[in-house]
């Protein structure tokens, strides 16, 4: 069953990106930017520029489940200087795909999806590249960053929803600041190792908690900010207040997993599935965005996660194992059928291929 109503795909011709402008750090490093991308052949598509950045975030992480999947073994420095290269690679692929396609007039609405859609995905591993290689392990503080990552960023994807602008910066604070911060934290751990986050400061505070607590300040002045000016422009509050209703039980979800016992044996596994639904609410809100279309405040995601939580309070350890696996298989299948799904609808829509240059 096709996701985009046939009715409103005529929607996506329409659609202009907008967004609120740069940040400092995007000014300073656009100069590079344009360099890169004049060495790219015009031959590259901009779609597959996306994805081989959202492959490198994808190693970033990966690297490190040898050493260890419970996010307190120390990760070795090369691993960790490996990491940090990665994200810059993939921040920076980020920043030229969009000046691939316009090098190129091959800019359409599947791109500006293919990049918010594997942006979503970054958010979620980004975050767990870190947990893993500060070494923080599993507590309320490091939840509490994973949920607020995903938080933030469905917010200002909500707000696109609502406005069709996209926030790419708050007070010259903006995600290139965020991801550049994250290649600072992991060289910081490469050389002088993980010890540092847990150094005490004041009163038995550590270094992680202040880091964490400053940047979480920072996304949750931001988050207030973007709900103060959805809501100030908002000519429907009840239904603004519901399509906010998905947000709130996906974070409801992880902080109920969280609290089990059995988080520690299948953290890895069970973030990178939250992650999915997390991925499949911003894909849905973009798409809801561009073709005019209703963001519903009813997921059938978020209802199989909140099954597989309360299935947890009453099961054995071997039956864990087969809810966890089941999980896993659910939620990859559908959402891969779902990302297929609409890739190929808009694709086929917009007489466009996906990873090609489409011919003159």
């Amino acid at each position: 069953m096709a996701f985009i109503k046939q009715e409103n795909l005529k929607y996506l011709t329409e659609s202009k990106y907008n967004t609120s402008g740069s940040s400092w750090l995007d000014n300073k490093l656009n100069p590079f930017w344009s360099w890169f991308a004049e060495l790219l052949p015009r031959s590259i598509a901009p779609n597959l520029i996306t994805l081989l950045g959202f492959i490198c975030i994808i190693l970033s992480y990966i690297l490190m489940l040898p050493f260890g999947t419970t996010f307190e073994e120390p990760i070795p420095p090369i691993i960790l200087f490996i990491s940090a290269f990665m994200i810059f690679m993939y921040q920076t692929f980020d920043a030229i795909d969009g000046k691939q396609s316009r090098r190129i007039n091959q800019s359409s609405p599947l791109g500006m999806l293919l990049d918010h859609g594997c942006d979503s995905l970054t958010t979620s591993f980004i975050a767990l590249t870190l947990l893993q290689g500060m070494s923080l392990g599993l507590n309320k503080h490091t939840i509490y960053m994973y949920i607020g990552a995903q938080t933030s960023f469905f917010l200002i994807t909500w707000e696109e929803y609502h406005t069709h602008c996209c926030r790419t910066q708050f007070m010259n604070w903006g995600v290139t600041e965020a991801q550049y911060m994250s290649i600072m934290v992991l060289v910081i751990t490469a050389i002088f190792g993980p010890g540092i986050w847990q150094a005490n400061i004041i009163g038995g505070i550590t270094v992680a908690e202040i880091v964490l607590h400053i940047n979480m300040g920072i996304a949750n002045l931001a988050n207030i900010f973007v709900l103060f000016n959805v809501f100030k422009n908002s000519q429907k509050k009840r239904e603004t207040i519901k399509s906010l209703i998905p947000v709130f039980i996906m974070d409801m979800n992880m902080v109920l997993i969280a609290s089990k016992s059995m988080m520690a044996n299948y953290a890895p596994i069970i973030m990178i599935m939250h992650g999915l639904i997390f991925s499949e609410l911003c894909i849905k809100l973009i798409i809801s965005s561009v073709s005019k279309m209703t963001f519903e405040w009813f997921q059938a995601e978020l209802v199989i996660e909140f099954i597989f939580a309360a299935a947890v309070l009453i099961l054995d350890k071997q039956s864990v194992f087969v809810a966890v696996v089941a999980f896993l298989v659910c939620i990859v299948w559908r959402y891969s059928f779902f990302v297929w799904n609409v890739v190929y609808q808009i694709s086929e829509y917009l007489n466009i291929p996906v990873f090609k240059v489409k011919a003159s």
